[in-house]
């Protein structure tokens, strides 16, 4: 894996997070992409000096170590992408990015540019410009980035429709540029997030960026058809909760002591935690991380609904990891519960590991597949 960017802001050692030193799928990725250099080659043309700087959405830190002799503030939603931006920040400077907040904090002041990644959710990206008005002026510059291959072509319209009038570049580097100019005076509304919907009895409220938007997504509607076949168990982990749905229904059904819950996005702890307080009382816990956190004990019950793809990049090495986590978190004769599209073959992956596995679904798209640790 090439670990060298010759950045226009100067050479830079970066890596992808996390790393998977024996992965097929990575052998050929790195921590940087024609977006970032397109955005930095357009900032390098800028005076960035006495300016406050706003960075949204840098994926590994390509942009914020780039940037790092200026006053930046990064605000990202992906635990991974904190943690890769901060590795690499340390790994070039020898000391901890100073201003990188999560998406659920609340931003400071005023920001002279505003430099966006675009994110692969669009309505991650509304609720981010209705976010950042409270923090621009008509003054202020804001340029945004994406591959060709994954803007959306209704992308500069949200721009301008939320911001201001806006100019897409030429495709350079496989990638364009958005250019908006901000106009204050004629901003209307608000985001529509947190949003709420219904299914299956709950009410439950969703961040922008949760997994599935604000609905109940098909994986998830399979895994519930099958609750009653799930085991006794007095601790359950719901792994990559999302909005907590398979979390606290699986409560619901088996009643356990606790729930523990976990994701590497910010604003889906933020949605599980408005919701489990609601159904679940006092009985639960969550955190934002990208696996099972060590503070959480062995568990009879893990239940999991794995992501395929890592930003725009499809992989299944994330969910491959958390299998293995998982089967260290959990009590003899503890069970693991997945869903995942069939396609994927998670099936044989998991009997290796686990030495069991069984899918219960009669489902032509999904499978539900139940393991047991038996040692």
């Amino acid at each position: 894996m090439n670990t060298h960017y010759d950045s226009p802001f100067g050479a830079l050692t970066l890596q992808r997070y996390p790393l998977f030193k024996n992965s097929k799928a990575q052998q050929n990725l790195q921590a940087w992409e024609g977006a970032d250099t397109l955005l930095l080659e357009e900032l390098s043309k800028h005076d960035l000096s006495n300016k406050r700087i706003l960075i949204l959405n840098d994926q590994f830190g390509a942009i914020s170590c780039a940037l790092r002799a200026f006053d930046i503030t990064i605000q990202t939603d992906s635990f991974l992408s904190s943690t890769a931006i901060r590795l690499n920040t340390q790994a070039n400077t020898k000391q901890e990015p100073e201003k990188l907040v999560p998406s659920t904090t609340s931003l400071e002041g005023s920001f002279d540019l505003v430099v966006i990644k675009i994110p692969k959710s669009l309505s991650f990206l509304e609720d981010q410009l209705y976010a950042i008005r409270k923090h621009i002026n008509e003054h202020s510059v804001v340029i945004a980035s994406a591959m060709v291959k994954s803007l959306s072509k209704n992308t500069r319209d949200i721009f301008e429709k939320l911001l201001g009038p806006s100019e897409q570049s030429l495709a350079s580097r496989k990638s364009r540029l958005i250019h908006c100019n901000p106009t204050p005076n004629k901003w209307k509304g608000r985001s529509p997030f947190p949003r709420s919907y219904s299914t299956h009895g709950l009410e439950l409220s969703c961040d922008a960026n949760v997994f599935a938007e604000g609905r109940l997504d098909p994986g998830t509607r399979v895994f519930l058809d099958y609750l009653q076949e799930l085991p006794k168990a007095e601790t359950i982990i719901d792994l990559a909760c999302g909005s907590g749905i398979m979390g606290i229904m699986c409560a619901q059904t088996i009643e356990p002591k606790h729930t523990y819950f976990c994701d590497e996005s910010f604003m889906a702890v933020a949605s599980t935690t408005r919701n489990a307080s609601r159904y679940l009382s006092e009985r639960f816990s969550a955190s934002c991380a990208n696996n099972i956190p060590e503070s959480y004990p062995k568990v009879d019950l893990i239940v999991c609904n794995p992501p395929f793809h890592q930003q725009q990049t499809m992989s299944t090495d994330i969910a491959m990891s958390m299998f293995k986590n998982a089967y260290r978190q959990l009590k003899r004769n503890g069970e693991f519960w997945v869903v995942a599209n069939r396609h994927l073959g998670y099936h044989t992956a998991l009997k290796k590991l686990f030495g069991n596995c069984e899918n219960i679904a009669k489902h032509a798209k999904y499978v539900v597949l139940r393991c047991k640790r038996i040692d």
